[in-house]
């Protein structure tokens, strides 16, 4: 069943997950440069190493995120990609988890800012869920299992 789009063949919970992974790169983009700008003192040297390497591994991660999400979104969305649906229920699986620990832990905190960060990652867990349950749908295992027309 393809409740794609006119002419496309895409799948709909494969566009889905396709764009709720380009919705997080473009969110852990945002939040590298955030995190880049909020600690360049201490890449500037005005703080000891260890605050250094936290930064540089901090970004690093930051950035593998986002890349990684980058990827998987563009993979998933060509037919025959079962190691991308495989990474990316992976990936959304623990995005799914890790909001709901933002959420959780932001109820211990307290203020508005922190119930807004609860907020945002209650909202975040509700969408990379809804990613991981459209990926382990029959149309998506369908979509990303076919062979392509060169036999790979």
């Amino acid at each position: 069943m393809d409740d794609g789009l006119a002419g496309s063949p895409l799948p709909g919970p494969v566009r889905g997950a396709s764009a709720v992974l380009g919705v997080q790169a473009v969110i852990w983009g945002l939040v590298l440069l955030v995190t880049f700008f909020q600690t360049s003192p201490a890449l500037a040297g005005q703080y000891g190493m260890v605050q250094v390497l936290i930064t540089i591994v901090s970004l690093g991660v930051l950035g593998g995120f986002a890349v990684g999400s980058v990827c998987l979104a563009l993979r998933l969305a060509r037919p025959g990609a079962r190691r991308a649906r495989i990474g990316a229920i992976g990936l959304e699986s623990f995005m799914t988890c890790f909001g709901l620990a933002m959420f959780i832990l932001s109820l211990l905190g307290g203020g508005l800012s922190a119930g807004l960060a609860g907020l945002a990652g209650l909202g975040g867990a509700g969408l990379s869920g809804a990613a991981v349950a459209g990926l382990l749908g029959a149309d998506a295992r369908r979509y990303c299992g076919a062979r392509l027309p060169n036999g790979a």
